[in-house]
């Protein structure tokens, strides 16, 4: 009986004590509860075309309490070189142009009206890529006018068959035939690039590319001085993929940089990489 009471009595004394009586147990306050944080979404990845404006939509975003929402978007990685800034940036659809082939990510993250930000923000990959079989695309670094020139071999730069700033659209191939002619589809007068230049359908032949220092804001601006010193990079697609990336570096109105040949229709390209000079400053299209 003294065993059995001994036993009772050790029980007795194990009892856990209540919340009441643990100091180190907080009880949650229901009415002091954060709100939810809204939820960003930036949309499904998709493709574009270069030199499009690119529209993005981040309307599935949602509060879960309803309130209002204050977006704001921003580029995580764009192609090197671009110059892409995304326009109304603090909207739900906001669009930016798309100057360079390349993968575009961008990041959305929403607020509340009540200024509680989403954690996790959400990102969409907008891939560019021409549709053209062929496209070539010059980019440069400096502040300087660089021309793109597109001519069939055989021809002479600043000709009449010269695809390139002051003749965008030269007559090539079959006569009155858009798909197979050259176009220039961006100039661009102060810097960065790029300047384009498709061919849809080329006819068979071979043709070359050239670059040319038309100065910073003309000419005559830094003959006299010498130009900034600028590197210049030409990107060949073929038939939607990178074949070909050329690269020179240029400090002087006027050099007329030989890049490539292109053998069509096999898509071959020839690396020229010649330096030579120019004079001309207007097309003979005559």
């Amino acid at each position: 009986m003294l065993l059995a009471g001994l036993a009772t009595a050790c029980v007795s004394t194990t009892v856990s004590p209540t919340v009441d009586e643990d100091p180190l147990v907080e009880i949650p306050d229901d009415e002091t509860e954060d709100p939810l944080a809204p939820v960003s979404d930036a949309g499904e990845d998709f493709m574009a075309a270069p030199l499009s404006r690119v529209e993005l939509d981040g309307t599935r975003s949602f509060d879960p309490q309803g309130l209002g929402l204050i977006p704001q978007w921003r580029f995580v990685r764009v192609p090197k070189g671009s110059q892409a800034v995304i326009d109304r940036a603090d909207d739900l659809q906001p669009d930016f142009f798309a100057d360079l082939v390349g993968t575009y990510e961008i990041e959305l993250v929403v607020q509340n009206e009540a200024g509680i930000v989403d954690a996790t923000p959400d990102t969409v990959v907008v891939d560019v890529v021409p549709s053209e079989a062929l496209y070539m695309q010059l980019r440069w670094d400096t502040d300087v006018d660089l021309d793109l020139h597109v001519v069939p071999v055989g021809e002479s730069v600043w000709g009449p068959m010269d695809c390139t700033w002051c003749n965008p659209n030269p007559d090539w191939g079959v006569r009155d035939v858009f798909v197979d002619d050259a176009s220039l589809d961006w100039d661009v007068i102060d810097g960065y690039g790029p300047e384009t230049v498709t061919i849809a359908q080329p006819a068979q032949g071979n043709f070359r590319a050239f670059v040319d220092v038309y100065g910073q804001g003309g000419l005559t601006v830094c003959r006299a001085g010498g130009c900034p010193p600028t590197q210049a990079t030409l990107d060949v697609y073929v038939r939607g993929e990178l074949t070909h990336t050329a690269v020179a570096d240029l400090d002087e109105a006027g050099q007329l940089w030989e890049a490539i040949e292109v053998q069509w229709p096999s898509g071959l390209i020839l690396p020229v990489d010649f330096l030579d000079w120019t004079d001309v400053n207007d097309c003979q299209t005559e």
